[in-house]
């Protein structure tokens, strides 16, 4: 029986009583570790546990018995083909949220008020920005590296600043949280989360996440890694964001081109440049930032063999791509502008690339793919995504020589790291630690928790950006770290505890919860349940939580010096939680609480 309790409200006078729930909870062993050290091999529940926690985002009730019953190589197997996987729970949430995977412009003509809206406002804002004779509202020509402002803002209505704005992509990023806790397809929910942060980009307008999302990263997770490298590249939002639509050849070289040039159909020079003088006012010259990015970040490493003249020579060859249609509303696509191009030929790390236009980029996007720096980067990324935040050597040299012989076939480079010996050693099994948007959505999935957009709208940001990743909104090219010192901290803990509770008592609205089904599946894991006394300290410590003019906001402390960030994390809902008996509190409410809170959940 799903039961509904009201609970209290954090104060932040209340932290001394966090330490001592810390102590209490933390001082059993953890269940994610093998309890005898002379263990060299893992048992058949930890086996299908490890591979549940690794290949996905936790078990839910039941799916450890039909994980051994199917096999755990038949289960990686099944995963690694997703497209044959059915969700009748996913599917039946997704209704009114489809997102087309076919192309930009088929997104254009979606027919749904979110993607509609956002474009209609994107034409309105473009348009009234021409009639001005200036730049969209917050432009901002210094930024490098990031998404332009005038371009970050366009959606946005008279009078209204990012700052105020709300999100304008909530139907995508609520799939994301639906995939993720309901897809039985697990491992592409995993590799989409992955792929994005290794391709990170950040945009305040929904329609570019949603198509590159979709279109890009999820299209490719699983196929060859220079499909997905092209198809980023080429993205308007990795263009924008990483500054490549500005980047061209020497300003005078531009000019010299364009009075010689006669437009075409006819076009009136002078009313060409006219429409297009901001933009080249603005594209004054060669810009770095997306090759140094693709070879640092995207291929071939930090340490991958290139110097400071081979990113100067990549951006000369990736001079011209650029986009179509910004000024015009209509969305943006890919193009190619021979007047911007850079001509002759360039040599990256020692090979030559002949002159020839857009061939160019794509050569050398073919070398960095192909490139054995690029198989070692990537597969290491890959075995610190699944297997340790210290990758072993055996299983990064295994994929990376996968990578080479099947010319970049992620499928065959995950199935060599998945099915190698080590895999499955016990010094691997529960030493991952989850990064928040893992912790929200493996205690979902471990709760069977049922829930809809009154839940989603104000809560799926709010939840993980607490604990310090607000989702598709990581600044930086390198995208969310994957490794336990970015996430163990005494705040992410105390985030931890107050999602675990309004998760247990169905405090948040939209959501219900099967908490029998979770104290089974804490038992069959290992998890220890609380000790009568632990229960009634644990009653004590919410209780002290509870304090007359307590400020939710004060929790949060110094932790968001982002305005904008703060005001997307602190702004959608406050939770009431100061109406509880704490006597006639559930003590199977207190246990799975103690439990989705406790560091050792925080563990995979």
């Amino acid at each position: 029986m799903r039961s509904k309790v009201k609970i209290l409200r954090w104060a932040p006078e209340s932290i001394a009583a966090l330490i001592v729930f810390a102590m209490f909870g933390a001082s059993t062993p953890n269940p994610l570790a093998p309890q005898d050290s002379a263990q060299d091999r893992l048992t058949e529940d930890q086996r299908a546990i490890h591979v549940l926690n690794r290949l996905g985002f936790g078990p839910r009730p039941g799916d450890i018995d039909r994980v051994i019953e199917m096999g755990i190589e038949a289960y990686i197997e099944r995963q690694l083909y997703p497209d044959g996987i059915e969700s009748p729970r996913l599917a039946e949430k997704l209704q009114g949220y489809e997102i087309p995977l076919d192309s930009w412009d088929a997104m254009v003509e979606l027919d749904r008020p979110a993607v509609a809206m956002a474009e209609r406002r994107r034409q309105s804002v473009q348009m009234r920005a021409e009639r001005r004779g200036a730049s969209p509202r917050g432009t901002d020509v210094t930024s490098a590296g990031r998404m332009q402002d005038h371009v970050r803002n366009r959606f946005l209505p008279p009078g209204v600043t990012r700052v105020e704005r709300r999100y304008e992509d909530f139907g995508y990023l609520a799939t994301l949280f639906w995939r993720a806790t309901y897809s039985e397809a697990q491992l592409e929910e995993i590799l989409v989360d992955f792929w994005f942060n290794h391709f990170n980009i950040t945009s305040g307008d929904p329609y570019i996440h949603a198509d590159y999302g979709e279109n890009v990263i999820r299209r490719h997770a699983l196929g060859r890694f220079e499909d997905l490298l092209v198809a980023t590249a080429r993205h308007p939002g990795m263009l924008v964001y990483l500054d490549n639509w500005l980047s061209t050849a020497p300003q005078e070289v531009v000019e010299a081109r364009i009075a010689s040039w006669e437009p075409p159909d006819g076009e009136n020079k002078v009313l060409w440049r006219r429409r297009n003088a901001e933009y080249l006012e603005r594209a004054a010259g060669l810009n770095e930032n997306y090759g140094r990015e693709l070879m640092e970040l995207h291929t071939l490493g930090v340490d991958g063999g290139y110097t400071q003249a081979d990113v100067q020579e990549v951006a000369k060859a990736f001079t011209g791509w650029t986009l179509t249609g910004l000024r015009e509303g209509e969305g943006g696509s890919f193009h190619f502008n021979p007047l911007l191009h850079a001509e002759g030929d360039k040599i990256v790390m020692g090979e030559v690339i002949p002159s020839g236009g857009v061939d160019e980029g794509m050569r050398v996007l073919r070398m960095l793919a192909r490139h054995p720096s690029t198989a070692h980067f990537v597969s290491t990324k890959l075995v610190r995504r699944f297997v340790a935040d210290d990758p072993p050597a055996d299983i990064v040299e295994a994929a990376a020589e996968r990578f080479l012989e099947t010319d970049g076939d992620i499928r065959e480079v995950l199935r060599t790291i998945f099915l190698h010996p080590a895999f499955f050693s016990p010094e691997y099994y529960g030493a991952k630690v989850k990064k928040p948007f893992e912790v929200v959505v493996s205690g979902l999935r471990a709760v069977d928790a049922d829930f809809d957009t009154a839940f989603l709208g104000p809560n799926f940001q709010r939840i993980s950006g607490q604990m310090g990743e607000l989702i598709r909104r990581h600044e930086t090219p390198d995208g969310y770290p994957d490794v336990a010192s970015a996430w163990v901290s005494t705040n992410s803990l105390f985030k931890r505890l107050t999602f675990a509770m309004d998760i247990a008592s169905e405090t948040l609205p939209g959501l219900e919860v099967d908490l029998d089904g979770a104290r089974e599946l804490f038992r069959r894991v290992g998890f220890p349940s609380p000790t009568p006394a632990m229960v009634r300290d644990a009653r004590t410590f919410f209780e002290a939580m509870t304090g007359d003019g307590a400020d939710s906001e004060g929790m949060m402390g110094g932790m968001m010096t982002s305005e904008p960030t703060a005001a997307m994390v602190r702004g959608e809902v406050q939770v009431d939680r100061s109406a509880i008996d704490y006597e006639s509190l559930e003590a199977k409410v207190v246990e799975v609480a103690f439990v989705l809170g406790s560091p050792d959940f925080g563990n995979r």
